[in-house]
């Protein structure tokens, strides 16, 4: 069992949890959702009820290419410690 956690900060130091969910890994022939999918149901659920800049601050395990063009779409900025072995491009087009 492990948790999923949407922690706010705020400027003042304060820090409270948003939302939370209990994850089980599932097994081959289960199905249900990910860490990776709860994560994504409770930022949605958080940009339904603010509108201004929101910043992720999340743990280099999430850190993959999924994940991060789902925030990207979402608007929101992030900052991770990424992998040893991490690789981002930009595309760049002319």
């Amino acid at each position: 069992m492990n948790l999923v956690a949407l922690q706010a900060v705020l400027k003042s130091g304060l820090e409270y949890p948003l939302f939370y969910a209990v994850w089980r890994k599932i097994g081959k022939d289960e199905t249900g959702l990910t860490k990776l999918d709860l994560a994504r149901q409770m930022l949605l659920m958080l940009r339904e009820s603010v509108s201004c800049r929101l910043w992720v601050a999340m743990d280099r395990w999430y850190l993959c290419k999924d994940f991060f063009v789902f925030l990207m779409a979402n608007g929101y900025d992030w900052v991770t410690k990424a992998k040893r072995n991490t690789a981002m491009f930009q595309r760049v087009i002319e």
